[in-house]
C-alpha cells in the first residue's frame, strides 16, 4: 500500500516535472510521466541514480495527488527505459561501483616530480588514507622514522 505523503526530499524533482508539464502545454498524467522520464535520459542526460529518483518521486505525486494508478503497461515502458542506460553512449550515466586500477609505477612517477613537502603529504595519504582534516593534525612523532 503507498502511504498518502510525499517526501519533502521529492519536492524538486516534482516541481521540474511540474515545469515541464507547463512548458511543453502537457496534462500531467501518466503519458507526460512517461515523454518526460523518456526526455531525461535522452535530453537531460540525466545520471540513472538520478532517474530512479524521479520515476519514484513523479509516481509519488500523480498517485497521492492526481489519484493516478499506473498499470502493467506503464511499469513495462518504465522498465524498457531502465534498459535504455545500457545503451553505448549511456553507459557513462551509470554510477560505477569500486576503484579503476592505477598503474602503481606511473602514479610514483608522478609523486617523485614534486616538491619534498607536496611527495610527503602524497606518500602519507596513500598509506594513511587520512582524510584531509586528520592529516592536519598529523605530527612527526606519530611517524617511525627509524623503519623507514
Amino acid at each position: 500500500m503507498i502511504e498518502n505523503k510525499i517526501s519533502t526530499s521529492y519536492k524538486n524533482d516534482i516541481q521540474k516535472f511540474k515545469i515541464f508539464c507547463d512548458e511543453t502545454g502537457r496534462k500531467e498524467d501518466e503519458q507526460s510521466f512517461l515523454y518526460y522520464m523518456y526526455n531525461s535520459i535522452e535530453n537531460e542526460r540525466v545520471k540513472k541514480t538520478t532517474w530512479e529518483k524521479r520515476v519514484v518521486a513523479i509516481r509519488k505525486y500523480l498517485t497521492v495527488t492526481l489519484g493516478i494508478h499506473f498499470d502493467d503497461s506503464i511499469r513495462s515502458k518504465i522498465g524498457t527505459m531502465r534498459t535504455m542506460y545500457h545503451e553505448g553512449d549511456k553507459m557513462d550515466l551509470i554510477q560505477v561501483k569500486g576503484k579503476s586500477p592505477i598503474n602503481k609505477e606511473k602514479l610514483l612517477a608522478k609523486i617523485r616530480q614534486l616538491d619534498t613537502r607536496a611527495r610527503a603529504i602524497c606518500l602519507v595519504n596513500l598509506t594513511t588514507a587520512n582524510r584531509p582534516s586528520e592529516m592536519v593534525l598529523l605530527k612527526v612523532g606519530h611517524f617511525d622514522l627509524d623503519a623507514i
